[in-house]
């Protein structure tokens, strides 16, 4: 594939897949869950410390492999090819289709509601529309993230600066404050996920100028970027939305805190705003995850059903998109989307599973650096005890997600399962098909 991607691009990708609407709600939800809202602003920039941590640890292992689809190939040389496998199988059949189809449900939600219309068929619009940039090729798709994410974060920007210029607003209202480690567990994961989608970039790694420096830049500048905005607009909430307004409902508070800035036209301009970073997140993961689908196939698939119905899955794109594997990705995404149709319950399904892969890929660097040594390029700073740190917290995140929606979760970890399975009967990592002996696997080398 062609490498078209610049640093501006991979910052958009970065920062664009992680902001959606979470920020707009999780304030309002954590005052009403813990009964205080200033005393959990401090979850924001230690998430995204975390997030940081996790970051940089994933700059070096997939600075050792700057290729489209990498993570794949990082676990598959850490772990072994079933590791690489149950990625791609995870990315092809639960996390991406999950991430994509929340982010349209969202957006039709919101698009249907200003408009009076079924938002089903808004957020079917959006995934079509979006499938169809992406397939005009990489740096159409790389230009337009570009433009969704500036606009958004613009928009956000704008946002943050009325609600801390603007008189607050009285409240004489008070919660009683309580932080139990429940609490924080179940604070902590909605909090993290409103981060999710830092990691996605790495899956165009083989389509970006000079990734060994602009992966890790994009990485750390992005995270950095939506932790500020975050703070920001946390506290911008917060100063704007009084105590019994939360209290009484905290799914209104993203209304009430625009109607306190911009007054009688502020429902326009925050739904329009949400509406906006759903879009640009959308269209940040049609760009990534069919990467991840296509290296899965070229890597895995036996050599018999790259012979059949199969064979274009995998193959050399003949210009800059997968284009097969981008199709699949859609309309898995449609299938997911009209099948558990509620946001609650495809995050459940994705988010335990996601988590897990993610701190599979930052505990690479352990492996990685005992089977290969220590990289000639990105050296994440702190190792091992950064690395470490950053896995362990992902991992809780996974077993307090388990532990909230059991039945969605464990639907989700079944899945991985099945793939367990399926990855027996094909015989993965034995040959004829090993994937050691592909010349994607040897560039990786």
């Amino acid at each position: 594939m062609k490498r078209e991607l610049g640093i501006a691009a991979v910052v958009a990708v970065v920062a664009g897949n992680m902001l959606g609407s979470g920020i707009f709600f999780v304030p309002g939800e954590l005052a009403a869950l813990t009964g205080g809202g200033w005393p959990t602003v401090w979850l924001w920039p230690a998430c995204g410390l975390v997030l940081l941590m996790a970051a940089l640890s994933a700059a070096e292992a997939a600075g050792r492999v700057p290729e489209s689809g990498a993570m794949v190939v990082v676990l598959h040389r850490a772990y072994g090819p079933k590791a690489g496998f149950l990625k791609a199988w995870a990315d092809t059949w639960i996390v991406g289709p999950g991430v994509m189809a929340s982010i349209a449900l969202v957006f039709g939600e919101l698009v249907g509601g200003m408009f009076g219309a079924p938002p089903m068929l808004f957020a079917v619009a959006a995934i079509v529309l979006l499938t169809l940039v992406n397939a005009a090729g990489v740096r159409v798709a790389g230009r337009v993230q570009t433009g969704l994410t500036a606009l958004k974060l613009g928009l956000v920007a704008f946002l943050c600066t009325g609600g801390l210029l603007a008189d607050a607003a009285p409240s004489s209202a008070t919660l009683p404050f309580a932080m139990t480690p429940a609490l924080l567990g179940a604070s902590l994961a909605m909090v993290l996920f409103c981060f999710d989608g830092w990691l996605d970039v790495i899956n165009v790694a083989g389509e970006v100028r000079d990734p060994e420096r602009n992966i890790p830049r994009g990485l750390i500048a992005g995270v950095v970027i939506i932790a500020v905005i975050y703070v920001a607009m946390n506290a911008s909430i917060l100063r704007m939305v009084p105590l019994e307004t939360i209290q009484a409902d905290s799914g209104k508070v993203p209304q009430a805190f625009a109607e306190g800035v911009f007054g009688a036209t502020g429902s326009l301009w925050i739904t329009a705003s949400m509406a906006i970073c759903m879009l640009g997140a959308l269209g940040g993961v049609l760009l990534t995850f069919p990467r991840v689908v296509w290296v899965g196939a070229q890597l895995y698939l036996p050599g018999r059903w790259k012979r059949g119905p199969l064979r274009t899955l995998g193959a050399e794109p003949s210009g800059s998109v997968p284009l097969p594997a981008l199709l699949l990705s859609a309309g898995l995404s449609l299938v997911a989307l009209t099948t558990l149709s509620t946001f609650s319950n495809l995050v459940a399904f994705m988010t335990a599973t996601m988590a897990i892969f993610v701190a599979l890929l930052v505990s690479a660097t352990f492996a990685l650096r005992r089977k290969e040594g220590v990289p000639e390029g990105f050296q994440v700073p702190g190792y091992p005890w950064l690395p470490a740190l950053a896995a362990g917290c992902l991992l809780a995140l996974a077993v307090l997600v388990t532990i909230q929606d059991p039945k969605h979760a464990l639907l989700g970890l079944a899945w991985i399962g099945v793939g367990g399975v399926v990855a027996v009967w094909l015989r993965v990592g034995q040959q004829p098909h090993d994937p050691s002996s592909t010349s994607l696997m040897r560039d990786a080398k």
